[in-house]
């Protein structure tokens, strides 16, 4: 809702990084939450229903923004985009407030009064028990995560991964249209199909991944497709406007 008042460039570029600071916990969080209720063979599933359902987000915040901007451009003497805004901070004060009274924080410690005591001690019971060493943080869970490979791997294949998801996330398909002189209203509708995509994508694949139990060949997979979407793009003159819908359109990064 902030950025509804910004009136340059500096003043946006300002508030989202203080948006930025504010919900870096948010996804990292979530799986956290994820990973404490739910066993191993559980999670792929859980955790696509979360992403696809940002997806699902993303696709109503471009529909709503058509809607909004054909309707209330200039309404009280704003212009669309900040009604946008205004509008996309009423909806979510309510899930906020929702939020902060029933999220039901871990297990072992949630006071949630939608949950009884026999289902919080059947949320315990299903998973592997804590150690003593497990439940503190401290400077020994820093070393053993610092000193894991595991954790280098995913730090650097997150790297690559964010540098080839750029061109779809970081709305290079918007800059490519706009040059081309498409209008505002295909500007939000058209890349909606990133979206949908990555819903379907994300939830067969989260799925498969729980049933097969096997994690390595579907990264593997979403690796490969990224990498030729890619360099569909590098073609750029060699290709035409189809050809690169459809590559903006592959396998987003949700997966």
């Amino acid at each position: 809702m902030a950025m509804a008042g910004c009136s340059n460039f500096s003043q946006l570029a300002a508030v989202r990084f203080f948006q930025g600071v504010i919900e870096a916990s948010t996804y990292a969080g979530t799986q956290y939450m994820i990973g404490a209720w739910y066993k191993p063979s559980e999670i792929g599933k859980r955790v696509g229903l979360f992403s696809a359902c940002g997806q699902a987000g993303t696709m109503f915040a471009g529909i709503m923004m058509t809607a909004i901007y054909n309707s209330m451009d200039g309404l009280a003497g704003y212009p669309g985009w900040k009604w946008v805004f205004i509008i996309d901070g009423i909806i979510t004060l309510p899930i906020a407030v929702f939020g902060f009274l029933y999220f039901p924080d871990l297990p072992e410690t949630t006071t949630a009064s939608y949950l009884t005591v026999e289902e919080k001690a059947l949320a315990i019971s299903r998973l592997p028990p804590k150690t003593e060493k497990g439940r503190k943080l401290g400077w020994d869970i820093i070393k053993r995560t610092l000193l894991t490979v595991n954790f280098w791997l995913l730090v650097i294949l997150w790297g690559f991964g964010g540098l080839l998801e750029a061109y779809s996330s970081f709305t290079c398909m918007l800059l490519w249209m706009k040059t081309d002189g498409y209008s505002l209203q295909q500007n939000n509708q058209y890349p909606l199909g990133i979206q949908a995509v990555a819903i379907v994508a994300t939830i067969v694949c989260a799925i498969t991944l729980d049933v097969s139990g096997k994690r390595y060949p579907w990264g593997l997979l979403v690796c490969t497709v990224q990498i030729v979407t890619a360099a569909i793009l590098l073609c750029w003159n060699q290709i035409g406007a189809g050809t690169k819908f459809a590559a903006f359109c592959k396998v987003p990064q949700s997966l």
